[in-house]
């Protein structure tokens, strides 16, 4: 009989370490800008981003959602980067507010489309939610995808997502045992009453 507590209070207490652990990053965040300088000065040959108007997180209906609601109107760092030749990892945008940094690693950039009136650029990279001093604060760095449309207009149209399913970590199956050991407690008992 003590052993079965003991090995229900083992998985208990490894149920209970598990609500502990970080999560991965959920949400969407989109960002508007009133433009942006190419290299060359024509969307048709532009291999890289020199410089950035000033960004900020939309608002209204394109409003952040999931681990990015409330940072509506807040400013962004977009660096300049280049999109001609092979990506070397780099940190795409950060957002500061709240005593929190969210910034995205950009790890890949495909041109979709690219002509004399329009520029669409889209990757993949990670995102990450620090303190000011990039410790943890309790969420994993999670895969996402981001693009980049430029009409050469001005009101450039910046979008990241990362939509990962939240696992678990093992709880579900702590507690499926945890009922099982349960289960063999109470038959045991049943059999030492009759």
């Amino acid at each position: 009989m003590k052993k079965l507590l003991s090995l229900g209070g083992l998985l208990l207490a490894l149920a209970a370490a598990n609500f502990a652990s970080a999560v991965p990053i959920s949400g969407k965040v989109y960002f508007n800008s009133t433009g942006a300088t190419v290299d060359t000065g024509n969307l048709a040959t532009a291999n890289a981003y020199t410089g950035f108007d000033p960004v900020f997180v939309s608002t209204g209906l394109s409003s952040p959602t999931g681990d990015y609601a409330g940072l509506g109107g807040v400013a962004v760092t977009f660096n300049t980067f280049n999109f001609g030749t092979p990506v070397v990892l780099f940190t795409l945008w950060t957002i500061i507010s709240g005593g929190l940094k969210y910034t995205f690693e950009a790890s890949s950039v495909t041109i979709t489309e690219q002509n004399v009136n329009f520029l669409n650029l889209k990757g993949n990279g990670l995102a990450k939610i620090t303190d000011l001093l990039d410790n943890d604060v309790g969420y994993d760095a999670t895969s996402g995808t981001w693009t980049i449309t430029n009409t050469g207009q001005g009101g450039q149209v910046f979008t990241f997502g990362a939509t990962t399913a939240v696992p678990d970590g093992g709880t579900t199956a702590a507690l499926m045992g945890l009922g099982l050991v349960a289960v063999g407690m109470i038959a045991r008992r049943r059999r030492a009453i009759a």
